[in-house]
């Protein structure tokens, strides 16, 4: 059997990923329980805390393929548009399922299938409805990154887009909603829940990785079959330590972000095989990872590894390039 890659860098772990994805049992239960108690569910926290991979990956692997149909938006350039988008992608054109919908207008089914005439449904809940014919599954809306509504939209996009949610959320017919946003940008709900009183009934709160959930991750690393990362068996725990520490560094939090343990774990594992194809072998071991960098340096190394591929790219300087990138750094860094 191939060996698989353990590491995601940036990327957000999907289901497909269910088998490397540790560290949050936690939060998907307590996120499964929400979906079955309320129509609607809020999931927020600091940025890096793995909410989207919670959700595609964590929430995803509870699921039987049957028993969902996953509907994912991102804003783009409007999120009503991007919205109306996905859900015909979904359930395809209304037209081609007339007959189905006289059939079943019908017939008492189940609660997904109430009995009334096609005619008197709304163009929105008449694409709901197409969808579910079509595929015959419980649909979740997922509004992933959705403060990039208020820190892009327009208030006419924002009150346009609160209208569709209140109206789902009063369709006969069993429909999901799951909002992800960063933590900072909760204030900016104040109109949304005046109109939606129930949005912040059920909600998800996604802390950083503290070290227990980093010797979870490490610990689950080293037991994995088929991967082409090996861990030194005994080291788990103390190579667990030394990475959170390496990543914290002076900072006082009690977590760290998770996309700064997979930049660790990817840079370590380039750092022993020097592959970029990622097909070799490595063995991970304590002494490997108190002799790498902090994650300070890991990370500007990687900053310059990308601005001078970039500039060989696009034939620029690469001063040209840190200029552009200098003006996204926080007072903070």
């Amino acid at each position: 059997m191939e060996k698989k890659y353990p590491f995601k860098f940036l990327d957000a772990y999907t289901s497909e990923d269910s088998s490397i994805f540790f560290g949050r049992k936690e939060e998907i239960d307590a996120l499964y329980q929400m979906v079955f108690q309320s129509d609607l569910v809020l999931v927020y926290g600091p940025s890096g805390t793995g909410k989207t991979s919670i959700i595609q990956c964590g929430l995803a692997s509870k699921f039987q393929s049957h028993d969902w149909l996953p509907i994912f938006v991102r804003r783009g350039s409007d999120i009503n548009v991007a919205f109306e988008r996905a859900l015909q992608e979904a359930g395809g054109i209304a037209d081609e399922y007339d007959e189905n919908f006289e059939r079943f207008s019908a017939a008492q089914t189940r609660r997904e299938v109430p009995t009334f005439a096609t005619s008197s449904l709304s163009p929105l809940a008449r694409s709901f409805r197409v969808a579910y014919f079509k595929h015959f599954k419980p649909i979740y809306l997922i509004f992933d990154q959705f403060e990039e509504l208020y820190i892009l939209g327009t208030p006419a996009e924002q009150q346009k887009f609160i209208r569709t949610i209140q109206e789902i959320l009063q369709l006969k017919q069993s429909i999901k909603v799951i909002i992800s946003i960063r933590e900072e940008y909760l204030g900016h709900l104040y109109e949304f829940e005046r109109v939606v009183p129930d949005l912040l009934r059920k909600k998800l709160r996604v802390e950083a990785m503290t070290l227990g959930k980093v010797q979870e991750v490490i610990t689950a690393l080293g037991r994995l079959e088929n991967s082409n990362v090996v861990l030194k068996k005994g080291q788990e725990i103390g190579m667990a330590n030394a990475i959170f520490h390496k990543i914290k560094g002076q900072e006082k939090a009690l977590g760290i972000p998770l996309p700064y343990l997979q930049v660790f774990l990817d840079k370590l594992y380039h750092e022993i095989t020097n592959d970029d194809t990622l097909q070799a072998d490595a063995l991970f071991t304590l002494e490997r990872v108190e002799n790498f960098g902090d994650l300070g340096d890991v990370l500007r190394d990687f900053l310059d590894e990308q601005v001078q591929k970039t500039a060989k790219e696009f034939q620029r300087k690469p001063e040209e390039v840190w200029k552009i990138l200098s003006p996204f750094v926080t007072l903070d860094n």
